[in-house]
């Protein structure tokens, strides 16, 4: 093939790499790019093989302008970019590749606007952990003892230039709230970057405060933020928790100055039968509490 066929093949598999990118992401993009050029052109006497190797070779050697040495990540410590300079939210959207895969938590909340925290911390979510189908019979005692702990952190993360990436397992939900946000940047255009919405990332806050800065920066975060309740009722229906969380859920609700919210979400679970819970781990039995929503919580989180 001609020099000038190699460019045009060479441009299309930048054109659908991210601004970061793993050797695995490239090498398959690099055979659908080939597999592609080999069904338009209607030549089957093309090598795909041998294209496919030339056209890697090429990238690498011309392209490739930062190789990034990952540290602490167990199966792959190299990334690439076509840039010298690379922003973190671009080396985290690196791992989004792949149904169920979303930046959320902080992440999200920055993102959203719901803090003005720029994040040392990116937490990269994968749908992989399955619904709970085990029959579960809820223990005060039980829950209490399990709340009385730390919380526990995920030990799979890597570090670069200053910025930690975590990566948390979420349990299937079927990608529900997950949204493509677009991140501009004055010389790539917009890039898509797959990211839970304020529901989802609400959502998930209220199970894992610890990835969202903790609690207390979660009360701030979503305090008077508009929260589409029915939205929120279908992420939660697909979470399927074992533990009470729409009694958590309603207890920051009604924190807002305007708690019409909180209502409409207790309408919605007018069935339910109500059970003592925990607005968060590390509980004390010096804590408050709300009899309204049954949730246990520390001192000074509501002005009493």
């Amino acid at each position: 093939m001609k020099k000038s066929k190699y460019s045009h093949l060479i441009e299309k598999v930048i054109n659908n790499l991210g601004v970061v990118f793993r050797p695995s992401e490239l090498k398959r993009v690099i055979t659908d790019v080939v597999s592609e050029e080999v069904i338009s052109s209607g030549d089957i006497d093309i090598d795909s093989t041998k294209l496919c190797n030339s056209l890697s070779k090429l990238i690498y050697s011309r392209k490739i302008q930062h190789e990034l040495i990952l540290h602490n990540l167990r199966f792959s410590n190299l990334l690439f970019s076509f840039r010298k300079d690379v922003e973190p939210i671009q080396i985290a959207n690196a791992f989004t590749h792949g149904h169920g895969h979303y930046l959320g938590n902080l992440t999200a909340m920055y993102f959203l606007g719901l803090t003005d925290q720029r994040p040392k911390s990116f937490y990269i979510c994968n749908e992989s952990l399955p619904a709970t189908t085990e029959p579960f019979e809820y223990s005060v005692d039980k829950v209490k003892m399990s709340f009385m702990k730390s919380h526990r952190t995920t030990q799979r993360y890597f570090e670069y230039s200053d910025h930690q990436y975590y990566f948390l397992e979420k349990q299937f939900m079927n990608g529900v709230g997950i949204i493509d946000y677009i991140l501009k940047d004055d010389e790539l255009g917009e890039t898509k970057i797959p990211m839970s919405n304020i529901e989802r990332t609400f959502l998930d806050s209220i199970i894992s405060p610890q990835y969202s800065g903790g609690i207390t920066q979660v009360l701030e975060s979503f305090k008077d933020q508009k929260i589409n309740i029915k939205e929120l009722k279908k992420y939660y229906d697909a979470l399927v928790p074992k533990y009470p969380y729409w009694q958590k859920i309603g207890f920051v609700l009604d924190l807002n100055t305007d708690n019409k919210s909180a209502k409409e979400w207790r309408k919605l679970f007018f069935n339910e039968e109500m059970k003592d819970f925990f607005l968060d781990k590390e509980y004390r039995s010096t804590w408050n509490y709300s009899e309204e929503w049954k949730i246990f919580y520390p001192k000074g989180i509501k002005n009493e």
